[in-house]
């Protein structure tokens, strides 16, 4: 994040992206220092160096409950909250964040940040929603000059009443007008206004979900097949450490029928093309997936499916790895070497999977342990390669801590 936005503005101002140069030219090791250093090289002193009456430069963080979990952000809160003092006056940064407790907790206690609670359901906010509702509907309803709708389709009735249903919640207003956006809007539109009025927030987005999921593929839930790769794909999706490409899912899972098969027709909820990796559209979505209450059939175990991907990286790495997996020869020449788009997300991940396992941890045990014994300078190699050698290390420690919380009797042919 710090070397992201030293970029940010770098690239905003020549004179700040002269600073930063300087400061990479003077130490190139900088990407491998800690955070702190880097705020301090990258931000603090280059923007010091800056004329004080300079006009306000505004750095907006969007989103920061969306940056992983607590524990992945723990370092970066700690250094926002307490280093942003130091910068100089005009610079202004704007955070926003969910109601997340490490976030607030963070903030809260310094004095030079003021804090704010959005009221969703506030005039401002309401009317911000309802001319987003507005604007999109227009460009609809333009996109589609072929079906026959009238000049002020939808009109304001059914506007207003899509912005009701919002319950000040701009993620429900842009996944409705994502699902209306479809090969019928008028009747996309009639389902959602079909379903009823909700008093909260949550309950709203599990209206429309439900009928998102209904609508886009009616004619396959009583499939059990697609049933099953509904729910091994969006499970591999919800749990996958990082964004991955449908062959990669393909890969991994080894599924009867391609799993674009299946995201192809989830379009409203999922972001993914021929190019681009699958994203859940909003954390929103993968926390009603993962509440059986809320989803009832749609349900993803994500524990059961993080063990399950365990296993999958386990069994495709030790299908792959092996002794000089690149074929490399000993050269002087810097190496441009690279592996499979699923064998390097198993290499960065495996572990972060396995040590993610709580329950039933005996059932990857076996696997494990023969997995270390023939391929773990395998494993090294292949990191190596993917330019990840920095976090083995630490990988290989946390490892050898859940082995221990585990009762496993076995260890590691490598000791760290």
């Amino acid at each position: 994040m710090v070397r992201i936005l030293a970029y940010r503005l770098a690239s905003f101002d020549a004179r700040i992206g002269a600073l930063v140069a300087a400061v990479i030219e003077n130490i190139p090791s900088i990407s491998e220092s800690p955070l702190s250093f880097q705020f301090m090289k990258l931000l603090i002193e280059p923007l010091s160096n800056l004329p004080i009456t300079e006009a306000p430069i505004i750095l907006i963080l969007d989103a920061m409950d969306e940056c992983g979990s607590a524990e992945d952000r723990s370092s970066l809160l700690t250094l926002l909250s307490a280093e942003s003092v130091h910068l100089p006056c005009f610079i202004r940064i704007l955070i926003t964040s969910g109601a997340e407790f490490d976030i607030r907790r963070a903030f809260e206690v310094q004095p030079h940040v003021l804090m704010r609670e959005l009221t969703l359901a506030s005039d401002d906010n309401m009317k911000d929603i309802l001319s987003f509702l507005q604007s999109r509907m227009a460009e609809i309803r333009l996109k589609n000059t072929s079906l026959p709708l009238v000049h002020d389709w939808p009109g304001d009735t059914a506007i207003l009443a899509l912005n009701k249903r919002a319950a000040g919640l701009f993620v429900w207003a842009s996944t409705a007008c994502r699902f209306v956006d479809g090969h019928d809007p008028r009747r996309n539109l009639e389902l959602i206004l079909r379903g009823g009025i909700s008093t909260t927030a949550e309950s709203a987005l599990d209206i429309l979900y439900r009928t998102a999921l209904e609508s886009a593929v009616a004619d396959r839930w009583h499939d059990e097949y697609f049933r099953a790769d509904f729910c091994s794909i969006m499970g591999t999706i919800l749990v996958a450490r990082n964004p991955i490409s449908d062959r990669t899912i393909d890969a991994l899972l080894s599924l009867e029928r391609p799993s674009r098969h299946t995201i192809s027709r989830l379009g409203c909820v999922l972001h993914w093309n021929d190019s681009e990796l699958v994203r859940i559209l909003h954390p929103s979505f993968a926390e009603f997936l993962s509440s059986p209450l809320r989803c009832g059939m749609w349900y993803v175990d994500a524990l059961l499916h993080n063990r399950h991907v365990a296993v999958l990286c386990l069994r495709h790495l030790g299908l792959i790895l092996r002794r000089n997996i690149s074929n490399l020869t000993i050269t002087s020449s810097p190496v441009h070497e690279t592996l499979p788009e699923a064998t390097s997300y198993a290499c960065i991940s495996w572990i972060d999977h396995v040590c993610m396992v709580a329950e039933h941890a005996e059932m990857i045990g076996d696997m494990l342990e023969q997995f270390l014994l023939q391929h773990l300078v395998h494993w090294l190699e292949a990191m190596s390669i993917l330019k990840k050698s920095r976090t083995t290390i630490a990988s290989i420690n946390r490892l050898l801590e859940w082995v221990h919380v585990c009762g496993f009797n076995f260890t590691p042919c490598i000791d760290f």
